[in-house]
């Protein structure tokens, strides 16, 4: 338990801040509360009918089903680090284009 909530507070979490930088606070907190709520009870129901499915199949033993949870934790964390980093170009390139606006010199009129 301890793991995993080291885990999702220093991998998971920050990744997840990230998302909302860009957003207005309206927008940000709205956003939050619809991911916060929503994503967790939608992912943990999600497992939990996979669980039952993969119990089901293998008759009832979960460590029958345990190559294909490997296989699905390692699609999954695939998936987490191509995000992560898709995320992290798009900061990088809005970053650019931050500091090329501020070099542009400044018409007079």
């Amino acid at each position: 338990v301890i793991c995993s909530r080291a885990t999702k507070f220093s991998l998971f979490k920050p990744a997840e801040e990230m998302v909302y930088i860009e957003l207005d606070e309206e927008s940000r907190t709205k956003g939050k509360a619809v991911v916060d709520v929503m994503g967790a009870q939608l992912g943990k129901a999600s497992v939990s009918v996979l669980q039952q499915i993969l119990l089901v199949l293998f008759g009832g033993s979960l460590l029958n089903a345990m190559p294909i949870l490997a296989v699905i934790f390692f699609l999954i964390l695939l998936q987490w680090i191509s995000s992560v980093k898709n995320l992290a170009k798009h900061h990088l390139a809005e970053d650019e284009v931050q500091d090329l606006s501020c070099d542009l010199p400044r018409k007079n009129k």
